[in-house]
């Protein structure tokens, strides 16, 4: 099925009917930080059905309690005509820039669940 492209009037129909399928599917992750775990794909569908770019953001303590917030380079979609492969590597693409950031200041990473 061909990815549909932003603002195509159809666009939201594939997207929705992968999305229902890929919903409870789940990427793989390579983070160096754990073992293999997987990870959602709705910030792929959400961009794919919008076209809008990610926007990658990081924030840190430093000494002196200042908290610094660093906006990253927007991470623009990827559009192939197959909707799920495209979803897989926008999916692949958020991941290794979120490992990237992680393993820039590891000490202050702090995840919510317990996934590893």
């Amino acid at each position: 099925m061909p990815a549909p492209k932003h603002g195509d009037k159809r666009a939201e129909q594939p997207i929705a009917a992968e999305s229902r399928r890929l919903t409870r599917t789940v990427e793989p992750t390579t983070l160096s930080l754990a073992p293999l775990k997987w990870l959602s794909v709705s910030l792929a569908i959400i961009a794919l059905a919008t076209g809008a770019p990610v926007l990658p953001a990081t924030n840190w303590r430093e000494a002196g309690g200042r908290q610094v917030l660093r906006f990253e380079t927007p991470i623009v979609p990827i559009e192939i005509d197959d909707t799920g492969e495209a979803i897989r590597r926008n999916t692949r693409a958020y991941n290794a820039e979120l490992e990237r950031l992680i393993l820039v200041r590891p000490e202050q990473w702090y995840w919510v669940h317990r996934w590893w």
